[in-house]
């Protein structure tokens, strides 16, 4: 009888991790209940869990812009996107998902 093969699930990120930046959207798409995670010069870097003083605080701030972005005719206010930027064009490229 042949032996059991390992249950093998996607790739994970650690901090600290090097990769291409290919190889780390393809990871990251393959863990959609990652939502924090960047890769800066190859080297994977993961923030901690936000606590619940932060996060309001976090709220009322972005409350705060978003008001100040009314009243003011700003026409583009952005919270907690993905944003890829492309070092060889020096541009910015939305990515697709959330």
């Amino acid at each position: 009888m042949l032996g059991m093969l390992p249950v093998v699930g996607p790739p994970e990120l650690h901090n600290g991790d090097r990769m291409s930046t290919d190889e780390f959207l393809q990871r990251w798409e393959q863990i959609p209940e990652l939502k924090h995670a960047e890769l800066i010069d190859g080297v994977v870097y993961m923030a901690s869990p936000v606590s619940l003083a932060h996060g309001s605080y976090d709220s009322i701030l972005a409350g705060w812009l978003n008001h100040y972005a009314f009243v003011t005719g700003q026409d583009l206010l952005i919270a907690c996107n993905t944003t890829l930027l492309d070092p060889n064009k020096f541009s910015i490229r939305e990515s697709e998902g959330e």
